[in-house]
């Protein structure tokens, strides 16, 4: 094996190190928008699959409920009958109606609406004038503190020996001054206490009428509420019931449930589209997923390596390297051959999203297809050997073909040699695996002991 000049390797591992961050950085940038395009694309794939059940169950009859559970597996609807829970509900909202329209009040509501109003009314009155004698006390200043603390009462618990005693002395002193009154326990303290019991009377009086107004108000909401709400109970109902199908459906497997869908009478087409729809909203965001994941795993690994380089540039810049030579073993010349085809496959994988989302052909796909084929439908290019379960389902079944719903049938996908499939993991490894680990591991404890030396 070839020596290498010490200063040939630091300066090449300068290098490598610099490239893998540039990687790390720009694959970094990838995974970011990655989550970003799977934050996007999850609330569609939730409206897509809320989509499927109104499909299966346009209207509120037991034939289209015993219609949709047979279609799709579901026996929710066996179980609690949203049938009798409306015809119970419409017994008990005309119920209501009937109790309500029997009611003295509901009868008489206008004129006691009237009376109520006019004795409320005549309250406030009251209320603002004993309201204005109290304002003439409790406006001055330090007034509701003195009452408060009990100034000038036998419970007045404030020792002379205490400043706020004084403080508060002199303040009734005050308030007795601007009232003309000569002594706040026994001229103003009566006084108020006078008309406030006059002004809380009143205020009760009034809370209590408006009390029975809003009570009578709830009456008459009670009964319209009821009224509105009868002629609306199959729409309710049936909004409901799509509600509890869309949640089994979610979990469903929509192949399957395409498989059953294809053994029905009459036009299902819509239900199909349907389907078609949810399956590729949720292929999008688990390509996206699966995407991100191995993306993440490159990013760390760069990270891993870099450090790596890095060291090792610190290793050789020691005293002890300075005139000598290495083996070109320790310059890793494997990456730097592989860095382009690195980077290429970076913007394959950015290319393959922005086809994943702009894929709109949701309706054409046939669901007879494998899962799988929705990434060759979407992206048109084979999986990148980044993409490994899904890359080795490809080589397991390279005769497999997109088939769309109106006949039409794509060539072939070529055959995914081994060869390459090897150059693609060498790529993406990049993934740095355990053995490689481990060796970073040793040289960290080798470098230390050196450096040590």
């Amino acid at each position: 094996m070839r020596r290498v000049h010490i200063d040939e390797v630091r300066n090449h591992l300068a290098r490598v190190a610099g490239r893998a961050y540039t990687a790390q950085l720009e694959f970094s940038k990838l995974e970011t928008d990655l989550r970003a395009w799977i934050a996007h694309l999850e609330p569609r794939v939730q409206e897509a699959t809320a989509l499927v059940a109104p499909a299966y169950l346009r209207a509120f009859s037991k034939e289209g409920l015993a219609w949709a559970e047979t279609m799709t597996g579901y026996r929710g609807f066996s179980r609690r009958d949203p049938i009798a829970a409306m015809e119970h509900e419409e017994f008990r909202l005309r119920k209501t109606i009937a109790a309500v329209e029997a009611d003295d009040r509901y009868r008489r509501r206008e004129e006691l609406l009237a009376q109520l109003e006019r004795e409320r009314d005549a309250h406030r009155a009251e209320l603002a004038r004993w309201q204005q004698s109290c304002d003439r006390f409790e406006k001055l200043e330090g007034f509701l503190e003195l009452v408060m603390v009990k100034y000038d009462t036998p419970e007045f618990a404030e020792s002379w020996l205490e400043a706020r005693y004084w403080r508060h002395w002199k303040m009734g002193d005050a308030i007795c001054d601007a009232l003309e009154m000569k002594d706040f326990g026994d001229d103003v303290l009566p006084a108020y206490q006078d008309v406030a019991k006059q002004r809380d009377h009143w205020k009760q009086e009034v809370e209590r009428v408006e009390a029975e107004i809003r009570a009578l108000h709830e009456v008459v909401r009670t009964r319209d509420s009821a009224l509105a709400r009868l002629p609306r109970l199959p729409a309710l109902f049936l909004e409901q019931a799509q509600r509890a199908l869309a949640e089994f459906i979610a979990e469903a497997d929509i192949p399957l449930l395409a498989d059953w869908l294809g053994r029905a009478e009459g036009d299902t087409r819509h239900i199909a589209v349907a389907l078609r729809r949810a399956a590729g909203a949720q292929a999008k965001v688990r390509y996206l997923r699966e995407m991100a994941t191995e993306v993440h795993a490159i990013v760390e690994d760069l990270g891993a390596r870099m450090h790596k380089y890095q060291r090792k540039v610190r290793k050789y810049e020691h005293w002890k390297y300075s005139a000598g030579y290495q083996l070109e073993n320790v310059m890793d010349l494997k990456f730097e051959a592989k860095y382009p085809k690195l980077m290429e496959r970076l913007q394959q994988l950015r290319a393959a999203a922005q086809a994943i989302i702009g894929f709109e052909d949701h309706e054409r796909f046939d669901l007879k297809n494998p899962p799988e084929l929705w990434w060759r439908a979407m992206t048109g290019t084979k999986p990148p050997g980044t993409m490994r379960r899904l890359r080795t389902w490809y080589k397991r079944y390279p005769e497999h073909r997109v088939i769309w719903v109106d006949g039409v049938v794509d060539e072939v996908i070529e055959e995914i040699e081994e060869e390459e499939d090897d150059d693609a993991a060498i790529v993406a490894g990049v993934v740095v695996d355990r053995v490689v680990r481990d060796e970073l591991a040793r040289e960290e404890e080798e470098d230390a002991d050196e450096y040590l030396s």
